[in-house]
């Protein structure tokens, strides 16, 4: 075989590979003209029907989303604000626990006494006391300090009876300042155990001078914050 030859039949060659390799890889231009025109339709009704679908269901999560989280947030809201009213109202029943000796004559008498307290008084107050005491479940100590007589009576601990010991003002020093503060006289903090306190100061009407200081230790399990 001669060049010229050679050159024909190569180009023949090629030019009739790349022709059937172009062939394979794009369609003709003119496919989509011999589809029917119902073909083209539906095709073109599948694609809208398709993408509105995709639009509704994203606009469709968008606001489910949107309204689980504003419920969510506002019943979140509602639960805390009835966490807080109801602990408030606890708050309310512990003071109003606390000011019992003053609503007894003979109890507040000898809170305001400045007179050493005689054993008679001790017992009633006692007496009273272990009355209040057992009015509630979800008190664990429950003592008085008697501010103008430097005396403490209470129950602590597995302790059966109520009891009256000297009392050390430092003891009560910080609970007397921190009520000071405070609106409704009550200061709630924890003891070296954990535990939480809550104290209540008594305070005379005519002088506004601290006569006495309730302490309280609260049960956990009756708690709810």
């Amino acid at each position: 075989m001669d060049i010229m030859n050679l050159k024909k039949y190569t180009k023949n060659v090629w030019g009739t590979t790349n022709e059937t390799k172009t062939n394979h890889t794009f369609p003709h231009p003119g496919f989509f003209k011999l589809l029917p025109l119902w073909v083209e339709l539906s095709l073109l009704i599948v694609l809208v029907i398709t993408l509105v679908l995709h639009v509704l269901t994203c606009s469709n999560y968008t606001e489910t989303k949107d309204l689980t989280i504003s419920n969510y947030q506002s019943t979140t809201k509602r639960i805390l604000s009835l966490e807080a009213e109801d602990f408030d109202e606890y708050l309310n029943a512990l003071a109003t626990f606390c000011l019992q000796p003053y609503y007894d004559s003979t109890f507040s008498r000898v809170i305001d006494l400045a007179t050493p307290v005689t054993s008679e008084q001790l017992r009633y107050i006692k007496r009273q006391m272990y009355y209040y005491y057992y009015t509630r479940s979800d008190i664990g100590d429950y003592e008085i300090y008697l501010v103008n007589h430097g005396l403490v009576i209470g129950k602590t601990g597995n302790q059966q009876h109520f009891v009256d010991s000297p009392g050390n003002s430092k003891d009560f020093s910080t609970a007397i300042r921190a009520c000071q503060k405070d609106a409704r006289n009550q200061y709630l903090t924890t003891d070296a155990d954990g535990h939480l306190c809550y104290y209540h100061t008594l305070v005379s009407v005519s002088t506004q001078e601290v006569q006495a200081v309730v302490r309280l230790s609260l049960k956990p399990k009756n708690l709810k914050t």
